[in-house]
Parts: structure tokens; sequence; C-alpha cells
């Protein structure tokens, strides 16, 4: 499957790395060089579907878009469409560094019911759902910290041996951190970062769900595009 990927980057077009995101950049690239594939993260997402000057010409190129770092909603790709004017296909995706780096993608023109979902396991990678109260192994529809196994899967980190073991676990599994379940057809949902959950009144609060909120309340500009030398 490495090789498929690999194979099918090479065919690609020229693709356009930016350092940071100036939407004033983003663009013009947009113009000068008409992609068609787009990989987008749901605030970028939301950049192109309701700025202004992102007009439907700017993206007519466009084929298909894949997401990626978190869900986006199914009101975020009904905006997205809105703006291109045509049934345009938004897949979504999970990777890591760690997973070389992906392990996950939903299926061509999946079923919408599944919005919000990373997609099913590539070939030959297997994933468990692990409790985060007592490290017992989950099933369906049971949140628990996602762990996964594959040949993609890395070695370890270079000169760094504890982090090694606290990363790789048992059996060759890669702890990813992040909190998920899965369904009886085997879409992954990811729903937070075990990093990122927040304690209220002693009750576990999702910060990935705090940030969806901000986002569609207008404040994801804010939070998303902000520079470390700015924040």
């Amino acid at each position: 499957m490495f090789d498929g990927d690999l194979n099918y980057a090479l065919r690609l077009p020229p693709r356009l790395p930016q350092k940071g995101f100036i939407p004033e950049d983003y663009i013009q690239c947009l113009a000068e060089f008409r992609p068609q594939f787009l990989f987008v993260v749901p605030s970028l997402l939301l950049f192109l579907a309701t700025h202004p000057k992102v007009t439907p010409d700017l993206l007519s190129s466009v084929d298909s878009v894949l997401v990626g770092a978190a869900p986006a909603s199914l009101q975020l790709q009904e905006k997205f469409k809105n703006k291109v004017g045509r049934d345009i296909d938004i897949a979504q995706g999970y990777g890591m560094t760690e997973s070389s780096p992906v392990t996950l993608c939903t299926p061509h023109r999946y079923d919408l019911s599944k919005v919000g979902t990373c997609g099913q396991l590539y070939p030959n990678t297997e994933a468990k759902i692990v409790s985060l109260a007592d490290g017992s192994n989950l099933g369906p529809h049971q949140t628990g910290e996602l762990y996964l196994r594959g040949p993609q899967i890395m070695k370890g980190y270079l000169n760094n041996e504890t982090a090694t073991r606290e990363t790789l676990v048992e059996d060759g599994y890669l702890r990813t951190g992040d909190v998920a379940y899965y369904d009886k057809e085997g879409f992954f949902f990811i729903v937070d970062r075990t990093k990122e959950l927040i304690k209220v009144k002693g009750n576990q609060s999702r910060g990935m769900f705090l940030a969806v909120l901000l986002l569609f309340a207008g404040w994801g500009a804010a939070f998303d595009w902000c520079n470390a030398s700015d924040c």
C-alpha cells in the first residue's frame, strides 16, 4: 500500500508547500497554478468556503479535497460545496509522522451518514481502542485511545529510547494519543487528544468540541492561523 501511495505521489502535478498560511499568497496560488487536488485542514476549508476573494472560478479546477488533522462537519462540507457550485468529492484521512503517515482514509464518495469519520484502515493495518481507565481492549462505539500496528509504523525515535518506549508498546502497537471509537462497519472517528481533555468540575470536556464551536462562531481564524510570535 505504501508503494501505491508513493507511486501516486510521484505522478501528481507539482506540489506547493508553504512555510505558513498567508491568505493572499494562498489565493494567488489558486489563481496561478489551478490545482486539481487540495490537502487542507478544517479551518482552511472554512476559509475557502467563506472568504469573498475565493471565487467559484478560482476553485473550478479542483476535482477533490482531502481533509486531515480534524473532522470536517457536514455543515462545513456543504459550505464549501456551495461555494464551488458542484458536488465535489471531499475525503477525510488520518495519519501521523510516526505512521509514514497514512493509516486510515474514507472510501470514494462514502456514505454521508459517516460524516466525521477519518475512514477505514489501510490494508495490512490493524487498530484497537484501549480504555483510558484500565487499559482493556474496547469494542465498537466505545471510546478510548487509538492504537495502530502495521508495516508503515516507525521503528522508533532517533536517539530517544524513552519516547520510543512510551509510544511503541506491546506487540508493536503505536500509541497515537488520540481518543477515538469505531463502528461496526470499521469506520473510525477521532473524538479528541488524550492531552487535550479538559477537566471541568471533575468531568472530562473535549477540547476538539470546543474548537469546532469556536470555528463556527467566527473565532477559528484567531486560534488556528495565529503565528507563535503573535500569540
